[in-house]
């Protein structure tokens, strides 16, 4: 005889699930909740700082005769000519002298050649002195550069005081008005 059921069993489940749909969606919002959150914070502090970076005064540029000089000054207190390389002192002089006349007169220096530099500052209505100098340390640096000209070790250092003394030329001087 089989006996009677018992009240106390229960009968058995399925298996449970770990994530049901509405959970999941309530997480993938949380967590595009959460980035945006950190990317809005991000942006604001970034933001805040480049203000703070654009609040301080920087003070008026420098002059370009100013700043050429203390480039030759660079230039000449540098191991260059002391290491005998003169390719990269004549392309440094060169960028200098390139920047300078380009700050100072207006043209457009820097991916012209020599002769090309001489026209322009002829047609802006510098002293053929002047043009005449310029285009004269362009070429011995061009021929240092492109043609392996190696001169005496004393012509670099009197290239670099005829750059200075024409930086010194044509620097416009600031006076103040009363």
């Amino acid at each position: 005889m089989i006996p009677p059921p018992a009240e106390d069993i229960r009968p058995l489940k399925g298996p449970a699930e770990l994530w049901d749909w509405w959970s999941f969606l309530g997480w993938v919002l949380l967590s595009a909740a959460a980035a945006a959150l950190l990317f809005l914070l991000a942006r604001f502090w970034r933001g805040r700082r480049k203000i703070e970076k654009q609040s301080v005064p920087e003070g008026p540029p420098k002059p370009p005769h100013e700043t050429a000089l203390e480039a030759l000054s660079r230039l000449e207190q540098s191991d260059l000519l002391r290491k005998r390389e003169l390719k990269l002192f004549y392309s440094e002089l060169s960028d200098i002298l390139r920047r300078y006349l380009g700050a100072r007169f207006g043209v457009d220096t820097l991916d012209r050649t020599t002769w090309e530099i001489h026209r322009l500052l002829k047609e802006e209505g510098v002293s053929l002195s002047v043009s005449d100098t310029a285009r004269d340390i362009l070429e011995e640096a061009d021929l240092v550069k492109f043609a392996k000209y190696f001169p005496p070790p004393e012509i670099p250092l009197k290239t670099l005081d005829h750059a200075r003394t024409l930086v010194r030329q044509t620097c416009v001087s600031h006076t103040p008005s009363s």
